[in-house]
């Protein structure tokens, strides 16, 4: 008997995935003039029509300054309708559609509410509490990374702890935004230092 559960329904939330199987956020870099093409909707399809559960499309910046490559999209009036088009062709295949949602900016103007909401500091669940002050150019954004953060092979090894082997319990559910796990990444050390810089 085989007990692998991949090929089993499951439920996401209020998601009901026809297996577990899931294509991961990857840049397509088929976004040509940031808007989805049909290579991307061909891509992704395909995807579903393969079997899998849920497909994401990569990288979608939250505003235009976000976006660093031209085949990157960004949430704008102009995609929703080929955002809805590329969306109801990969239910049609009888998948789920994600989009991995991203918020890259020199022009930071947000407030970050409370703890665990979606913010620009911290890395997935462990937003911190912030208000920017300011505009942040990117001469001030260079400088407060050169001042804080040291990019060193041994330094990077060092501060992420990465001689650890905790590489097997990271095996299953991702990387990042993990609070069952004691991650040296989730830790919001530099946010004092940010606070005095903004």
């Amino acid at each position: 008997m085989n007990n692998n559960l991949l090929f089993t329904e499951h439920k996401l939330g209020p998601i009901t995935l026809r297996n577990r199987a899931i294509r991961s956020a990857a840049f397509e870099n088929m976004a040509y003039g940031n808007k989805p093409s049909q290579d991307l909707y061909n891509y992704h399809t395909a995807v579903a029509r393969g079997g899998a559960a849920m497909t994401t499309v990569a990288y979608c910046s939250v505003t235009r300054s976000g976006v660093s490559f031209d085949g990157q999209l960004y949430i704008h009036d102009e995609i929703k309708e080929d955002l809805k088009r590329l969306t109801d062709g990969i239910h049609a295949e009888g998948a789920k559609a994600s989009i991995q949602l991203g918020l890259a900016s020199t022009s930071i103007e947000y407030e970050v509410i409370e703890k665990g909401s979606a913010g620009f500091l911290g890395i997935g669940s462990k937003a911190a509490v912030i208000k920017v002050r300011k505009k942040c150019s990117i001469e001030d954004i260079y400088k407060y990374v050169n001042n804080n953060f040291s990019f060193s092979v041994s330094n990077i090894i060092d501060e992420l702890d990465l001689r650890k082997p905790i590489y097997y319990d990271l095996a299953a559910y991702g990387h990042f935004g993990r609070n069952d796990l004691d991650l040296p990444w989730e830790k919001l050390d530099k946010v004092d230092d940010l606070k005095k810089y903004v």
